[in-house]
């Protein structure tokens, strides 16, 4: 029998449904929830945003921050999650009405915790504020040590309101000390030992957060007592940055939503001067006569150098590798004339 042949006798034969070749009444009732899951598995792992401009730093960092399975999907939380933590330090914690306590659940909702940067600069005041936020926006490594886990991981999270994405490296809760190359924010319960050598650094700030009265319930933000701990000796000349961020949370007339637009503004601002600065040194040597005249055209000074180069560690690896590239064939080019 030719192929054409037995095409012509299949021509003659009524197609089966689905059903009739499953033998399965309710097949189409199976696909339906079988594609409605795939549908709602996909909006639980992947989200819609509206970029109205080019991508930020911001950006790119959260995309070279995300993890892919050998299954090919992207886990969406990278670092340890609460679980995986909290059952390491709960033989550590004490009972109180704000602490976590050995069996408890590990939500949050509903205790004492900071809810802004700018609530933190209510309840800190002016000068402890400012030496928190200097040594945050330097680099420098914040310790806080609690018993409260809420109000740790509150005050971490707020601060991470003055510092670009790639900058943020929180280690919110820790049963020992891990060293600042791994981050650059630490939550410690009470009794962890801190190396003698970090304790006289001028590069770290420890952080004491205690009840005054240890026999009454902690009801508010006020009734801790917070204290700080540093052998560092704050400049006379602030980075301009710190300035302008000190005096937009400071002002009432800033609205919530209009303090964190402002914020990311600012950030966006400087980490554009980063950027200029980066390609500027990776251009081969310069005096120190042209970097300031470069400074001046920015806009900056001597005393901001040391949040440029801080902020400068977190630009992506793809604005980098980008920028070095340029920089290689550049090099390249003047050889090739040269001969």
């Amino acid at each position: 029998m030719t192929i054409d042949t037995f095409r012509r006798r299949r021509g003659n034969i009524k197609a089966r449904s689905l059903i009739d070749l499953t033998n399965d009444k309710e097949i189409f009732t199976y696909l339906h929830l079988w594609f409605t899951w795939i549908l709602k598995a996909g909006a639980m792992r992947i989200t819609e945003r509206l970029v109205e401009s080019f991508p930020n730093e911001d950006t790119f960092i959260d995309l070279e921050r995300q993890e892919e399975t050998e299954e090919g999907f992207i886990k969406i939380h990278l670092t340890a999650s609460e679980d995986e933590i909290i059952p390491a330090i709960n033989d550590s914690c004490y009972k109180s009405d704000n602490s976590l306590t050995s069996g408890e659940e590990d939500s949050f909702d509903g205790a004492i915790a900071f809810s802004s940067i700018r609530e933190l600069y209510q309840v800190l005041g002016k000068d402890k504020f400012h030496c928190l936020a200097f040594h945050t926006i330097v680099g420098n490594q914040i310790i806080i040590k609690s018993k409260y886990l809420p109000v740790i991981k509150s005050v971490i999270t707020c601060l991470k309101d003055l510092l670009p994405r790639g900058c943020y490296y929180p280690i919110y809760y820790s049963v020992s000390y891990q060293d600042s190359w791994k981050c650059n924010f630490l939550g410690l319960l009470p009794d962890v030992q801190i190396p003698d050598h970090v304790n006289s650094s001028e590069l770290h700030i420890q952080i004491n957060i205690t009840s005054k009265n240890d026999d009454a319930a902690v009801n508010s933000l006020d009734d801790f007592e917070i204290v700080f701990y540093s052998t560092a000796t704050l400049p006379d000349k602030v980075p301009l940055v710190l300035n302008e961020m000190e005096r937009a949370i400071a002002d009432p007339s800033f609205s919530n939503a209009a303090l964190d637009s402002f914020l990311f503004s600012i950030k966006e601002i400087w980490m554009n001067k980063v950027k200029v600065l980066f390609a500027y040194s990776r251009g081969g040597q310069h005096s120190p006569e042209e970097t300031n005249k470069l400074l001046t055209v920015l806009g900056a000074q001597e005393h901001d150098k040391q949040v440029l180069k801080f902020w400068m560690t977190g630009l992506s690896t793809q604005y980098k590798t980008r920028i070095l590239s340029s920089s290689v064939q550049q090099g390249v080019q003047a050889i090739t004339k040269s001969y």
